[in-house]
Order: structure tokens, then sequence, then C-alpha cells
């Protein structure tokens, strides 16, 4: 599996069926895993609109924004208001 390519990983990862908890999951499977899903912006950048669609006007041109920090920013608040 450590030979799949990092774009056929992401291609499976952004698919809407596919929850970021399931991905978080998927990460901690193996340790080039994980690196694919902590690198890649591309995954977390998908997930973040599929999941707050209502964003994408405001954020998605804006440069240089780390999704996975966004996403793990806005699940720590809900962590924190329920």
């Amino acid at each position: 599996m450590e030979q799949l390519p990092v774009e056929i990983v992401e291609k499976i990862l952004t698919n809407p069926k596919i929850s970021i908890e399931d991905i978080v999951r998927f990460s901690l499977t193996c340790q080039h895993f994980q690196n694919v899903v902590m690198n890649s912006n591309k995954i977390w950048k998908t997930k973040f609109f599929q999941k707050w669609p209502h964003l994408r006007s405001i954020l998605e041109n804006i440069k240089h924004i780390v999704f996975q920090h966004e996403v793990r920013y806005i699940y720590e608040l809900k962590k924190r208001t329920t």
C-alpha cells in the first residue's frame, strides 16, 4: 500500500463519502499514510469545503491557507462549546 501514489490516496480521501474522522483514522494506520494526510492541503481543502460549503466564497481565493489547521481549529471550537 505504501507504493500507492499520493495522487491516488488524495483522490480516494477527497471522496464526499469519506468523513474527516475517517481521514484521521486512516492516517493512524501507518507512518506513510500519516505523512500523506498531514502534508496534503488538497485533502483538507476539499474536506473543508465539503463540510462547510458556505465558507467557500469567503476563503476560496485567499492564498496560503493551511486547511488542516482550519479544520482542527473548528473542531476544537466545537469541542469547547459542546
